[in-house]
């Protein structure tokens, strides 16, 4: 009889080079969406939070805002920014109040700052209350910057953790049901990015549903954001704002 060869964590999955593709995308043709142009400025408030908060706090905190406005606007894919654009005052009150009781929001605030400040017009500015200092920095500036341009390569460990996260953010707020043997039960297996067999698998399983959720057909995946995230990036730092190819 002969014996039956026993797959290993990745048998499943077809590989591209360096990509694992699962099992379920390996049927049809899905669209890849422009990172560049519309991935980073829809999670680059995820990868600002890391950059203040570190990796934990920085989930932690992302998870407390994505309750606070699943409870107060309802299911939503909350781990991108435009999400947030159709919240109305009550609702943004609401949610502010939630996050001043879990004793996060000042936290928030303070590390959303370089882009709220320089981003006037950016969906999350509901974070911000009167009191809050309208001053934009030279240093808010090159933070920015430099978080922008650490996103522009998707496969980095800074992208991929961003990502994860915002996937994880739809699994929290019920917009991304889990099931079992999905592969996303294994989604804390990220932080060993890219160092582990079992990471590279996650990783891709995570680009790939990003890709997918960010073609949503729905009016809240339009380009109004990303259009504006990079049109005010060369206003504020014309000729040298980083990763502004739209064609990418």
């Amino acid at each position: 009889m002969q014996k039956k060869e026993k797959k290993g964590i990745l048998g499943d999955h077809k590989r591209q080079g360096k990509k694992f593709i699962p099992p379920f995308l390996q049927v049809g043709e899905i669209k890849e969406t422009s990172w560049a142009h519309k991935g980073i400025p829809e999670v680059v408030w995820i990868a600002i939070l890391q950059d203040h908060l570190g990796f934990g706090r920085s989930v932690e905190y992302s998870i407390a805002l994505t309750r606070a406005a699943t409870d107060a606007f309802g299911m939503r894919w909350y781990g991108k920014v435009s999400s947030y654009v159709n919240i109305d005052e009550d609702q943004a009150s609401k949610i502010r109040e939630t996050l001043e009781e879990k004793a996060v929001l000042v936290d928030l605030q303070e590390s959303l700052e370089p882009l709220l400040a320089m981003y006037p017009a950016c969906p999350l500015k509901f974070l911000r209350t009167s009191q809050d200092r309208d001053t934009k920095t030279e240093e808010q500036l090159k933070v920015l910057k430099r978080i922008v341009y650490q996103l522009y390569d998707r496969d980095s460990r800074n992208s991929m953790l961003t990502q994860a996260t915002a996937l994880h953010l739809g699994g929290v707020a019920g917009f991304i049901q889990v099931n079992e043997g999905s592969g996303f039960e294994k989604l804390p297996e990220i932080e060993k990015y890219p160092n582990t067999e079992t990471s590279l698998m996650v990783a891709s399983l995570v680009r790939s549903t990003t890709n997918m959720l960010f073609n949503l057909p729905d009016e809240e995946h339009s380009d109004r954001w990303a259009n504006y995230f990079w049109d005010r990036g060369f206003e504020i730092s014309p000729c040298s704002f980083i990763g502004s190819n739209r064609d990418e």
